[in-house]
């Protein structure tokens, strides 16, 4: 799993990626064995809100990157997903707050 998570690279090598790398790499390596999703899912689920949120301006913290508003706006702009593929997204995503938030203060998420 480690090194799914240190090698991963986006496809498209978009420049906000090394702004994010080391936040995105740190909150999948603590919160992939919480969630019910392969790596390379989480990887690219994840990669793909963190460098959205740098391109917009939110603040370099996972925690703003997965705030609920973020991630609605994040799936609203991403034109190319679909049907199921945005919903797949939101569940990946949700389930990643979900495990962080844990982590982070040992508190179950608010209902959304």
């Amino acid at each position: 799993m480690s090194g799914a998570i240190l090698g991963y690279q986006p496809l498209e090598k978009p420049s906000e990626w090394p702004l994010v790398a080391d936040g995105v790499r740190m909150v999948a390596a603590a919160t992939c064995d919480s969630v019910p999703y392969p790596v390379p899912k989480v990887m690219l689920a994840l990669s793909d809100l963190a460098m959205y949120a740098e391109r917009v301006g939110i603040a370099r913290d996972p925690l703003a990157w997965l705030a609920p508003e973020v991630m609605t706006r994040y799936l609203l702009a991403r034109t190319r997903l679909e049907g199921s593929s945005v919903q797949t997204y939101r569940s990946i995503l949700l389930r990643i707050r979900e495990a962080l938030l844990w982590l982070e203060y040992g508190q179950q998420p608010t209902p959304e």
